[in-house]
């Protein structure tokens, strides 16, 4: 991936992010709802390409429905390293923006995590829900997004406004994918460190 720098003076420093799997940690719940229809998977087989794969599709969809339904957004964790990096964001003057593409009926349970785990960090306004992978990018290049970071590769592909972008990759779909311009990071620590050194 090509570097891109951006001047410190620069204090609209605009970062997008996803909510599902950069903000907020399905794994456990996968693997718990997996075990419950009969299947084991490991930590490494929870990113959504590799479950679909895995497991039958009808109990696939059954655990895509459960995460993103009230009961399973209520009892996931928040990523490590989130709410520091989101301070730090905050610290820095950079404005930054969550852009998921929860359907209509899950969104009040995104809504619902994020005032119980991160109370106040979002601005309303700064929340958007998105219907397809490509509303995305339309939503980065009105909001003049310059740094994007999602768990899909499929996702950052069709993110041609932004010029950074970033796959949060803990269990390395850096090996399913060539990935061009998108730089997996493996944790928010990495993620920020990247962004400080793009910001001279």
């Amino acid at each position: 991936m090509k570097d891109v720098k951006f001047s410190k003076d620069n204090y609209f420093l605009r970062i997008g992010l996803d909510f599902d799997g950069v903000i907020i940690d399905h794994s456990q719940t996968k693997i718990q709802k997996a075990r419950e229809f009969g299947f084991k998977i490991e930590l490494d087989q929870t990113p959504s390409n590799r479950l679909k794969n895995s497991i039958e599709q009808r109990y696939y969809r059954q655990i895509q429905e459960y995460i993103y339904g009230p009961d399973g957004t209520a009892q996931a964790r928040m990523i490590n390293g989130v709410d520091k990096g989101l301070q730090f964001f905050k610290d820095s003057g950079y404005e930054f923006f969550l852009i998921s593409r929860r359907q209509p009926k899950f969104q009040s349970g995104a809504l619902d995590w994020l005032g119980k785990n991160l109370p106040g960090v979002f601005d309303q306004e700064k929340i958007l829900f998105v219907q397809q992978d490509i509303d995305k990018d339309k939503a980065c290049q009105e909001l003049k997004i310059q740094i994007y970071l999602d768990d899909k590769v499929t996702v950052l592909e069709k993110l041609k406004s932004v010029p950074q972008k970033f796959l949060y990759d803990p269990y390395h779909l850096r090996d399913d994918f060539k990935l061009k311009d998108i730089q997996p990071v493996s944790s928010w620590t990495e993620f920020l460190s990247h962004i400080k050194k793009s910001v001279n």
